[in-house]
């Protein structure tokens, strides 16, 4: 029961993060599937962080939260579908027949080892401290109906929240697919988010590498399979690339290095790449940002910095301040969630 259970999770999952990916998007630009859903996830990030935060600074109730945001989130997917459906369909076979004719030897080997990656994290596990506070998070919230006012380890009623976890709730969004498809947040974390996550770190670098290798499209199989090589290796301490890709992918901080940060350099190089001059991805870095702001503390400060100093070199080499003003709008919701730190650290703000 629980292989169909995660066979719809998965299924549900691409085909939400696709139609959120796209939608906005016109018919007539053309722009690769590994970016759809790179987007669509992002969106999905940063929708669940701007929705989740009111309801729990209010102390609502976990069920509330979950079926207000149900709500959205079907209605956005519907209305993507009635617009889009027709054109996915032959779009997606074009791009699906298109890739296959590309496929060589070294990227199938790459898709190989990448495959082989996400099926030993969905059959086997692993378990440090950190299951102690994120996954034990995800298991009270769902006991208990609350968000954050009953403390993982010990079960004791807080009387103030965390500040340090509170602002990045993604151990809710664990709670919220487990609430969503009936499974335990173990799973859904251990056996469902570990190996989507790591696809879509290698999804990313995929997109990476065909930035670099515009011109030499059989070199991103090359440069696929020499990351995969490297990832497999490196496990040489816990704080390695390789240990949140492919050991510690289902943690928020995992998908934040594997996953957003990677990200943030594609679309920036992407940018560079265009001959638009002043041109920043607004969009695209509102959503990395609220995305970041999501899963880990630590994105609320490391991705905002990332992007800060890429447009002061951007605005540098243009000459333009445009670029800065839309990276400090985009960065925006990051600084008001410093301050909301900061006001709790303090014991300005107390919710």
């Amino acid at each position: 029961m629980n292989y169909i259970k995660t066979f719809f999770l998965v299924l549900f999952f691409i085909l939400s993060i696709y139609f959120l990916g796209i939608l906005g998007r016109k018919k007539s630009d053309g722009f690769p599937l590994a970016e759809i859903l790179l987007h669509g996830l992002l969106r999905l990030f940063a929708s669940f962080e701007v929705i989740v935060l009111p309801f729990i600074f209010l102390r609502a109730k976990f069920s509330y939260f979950f079926y207000f945001y149900c709500f959205v989130l079907i209605a956005v997917i519907i209305f993507s579908i009635f617009k889009y459906a027709r054109y996915s369909y032959k779009y997606i076979g074009k791009k699906v027949h298109k890739f296959i004719s590309t496929l060589d030897i070294p990227l199938a080997a790459a898709i190989i080892m990448i495959i082989f990656q996400m099926s030993m994290l969905a059959f086997y596990m692993h378990l440090d401290a950190d299951d102690a506070m994120y996954v034990a998070t995800a298991a009270t919230t769902l006991r208990t109906d609350t968000m954050y006012q009953y403390a993982a380890d010990t079960g004791i009623i807080m009387n103030t929240m965390p500040s340090r976890y509170v602002l990045s709730p993604f151990p809710i969004f664990t709670a919220f697919l487990g609430k969503l498809f009936f499974l335990h947040p173990t799973i859904i974390a251990h056996t469902i988010l570990a190996p989507l996550m790591t696809g879509f770190a290698y999804l990313v670098y995929y997109l990476i590498g065909s930035l670099i290798f515009k011109k030499k499209k059989g070199m991103i199989g090359i440069f696929l399979l020499v990351l995969c090589t490297f990832q497999i290796w490196g496990y040489f301490t816990v704080y390695s690339s390789s240990t949140f890709i492919l050991i510690r992918s289902w943690q928020g901080k995992a998908v934040l290095a594997g996953i957003l940060i990677p990200a943030a350099i594609y679309f920036l190089m992407k940018e560079c790449q265009t001959n638009v001059p002043y041109k920043w991805p607004l969009c695209a870095s509102l959503s990395l940002v609220l995305a970041a702001s999501l899963v880990s503390s630590m994105g609320i400060m490391l991705l905002p910095t990332l992007l800060g100093l890429s447009a002061i070199l951007y605005c540098i080499y243009n000459k333009s301040f445009k670029p800065l003003i839309k990276c400090v709008i985009s960065c925006s919701p990051a600084i008001c969630l410093m301050v909301i730190y900061l006001l709790m650290k303090f014991g300005r703000f107390c919710p």
